[in-house]
């Protein structure tokens, strides 16, 4: 009878928090698709991942994602839990469950003082950090709910967009060769071997 009594305790708490927040968008796009652009317009505040990679000239810290030393991510992030993780070109992408959740992440600070996160809508994310999210909502026993938005365009718009973002052209073409592995099958494996809703817009 308690694990009856817990288990509807645990489905009301989802319900509730769904209704508080909304399903999670997973935006999920090649590279160049223009999926931070797709949730500005839409007024999705997205959550601003951890990552090591580099941060670019027109990008700000706090923003789209929290930029780390590979140092950093070694000593201080590695071992901590995370709700979901990529590792896509040489560099990690990363999540926190108090993110997700939608509730203050404590580990988001800059050098004097805790900086609390609002609540997002949104989460920008590849296909491996998908799956990895799947996953962790059954093993940390996420309450919130997921979606997924899928981002298209064509080859031309998306090597030109990274090309205006300060990619360079070597680095627009070798993401647009990893996107190819990356990105195959996802949209089937998706409708095979889960239940979220998928919704497919062409920017």
């Amino acid at each position: 009878m308690d694990a009856i009594n817990k288990a509807k305790q645990n489905l009301e708490l989802v319900k509730v928090y769904n209704e508080e927040f909304g399903k999670l968008k997973l935006v999920v796009g090649k590279s160049g698709s223009g999926k931070n652009y797709l949730c500005d317009q839409e007024g999705w505040k997205a959550i601003p991942s951890f990552t090591t990679r580099p941060i670019r000239p027109s990008e700000q810290n706090y923003n789209e994602h929290i930029f780390v030393s590979m140092d950093e991510y070694e000593f201080v992030h590695k071992d901590k839990p995370k709700a979901a993780y990529t590792f896509y070109n040489g560099n990690h992408y990363w999540s926190t469950l108090e993110q997700i959740e939608g509730i203050t992440e404590m580990d988001v600070r800059d050098l004097n003082n805790e900086k609390p996160v609002p609540i997002y809508s949104a989460y920008v994310i590849d296909p491996d950090g998908v799956f990895n999210l799947i996953k962790k909502k059954e093993v940390y026993n996420i309450k919130r709910d997921f979606e997924i938005i899928y981002v298209e365009a064509n080859f031309i718009k998306r090597f030109f967009r990274m090309i205006r973002r300060g990619d360079g052209w070597k680095k627009a073409l070798q993401r647009i060769m990893n996107d190819r592995k990356a990105f195959a099958g996802f949209v089937k494996k998706v409708n095979n071997e889960t239940d979220l809703p998928l919704t497919i817009i062409t920017t």
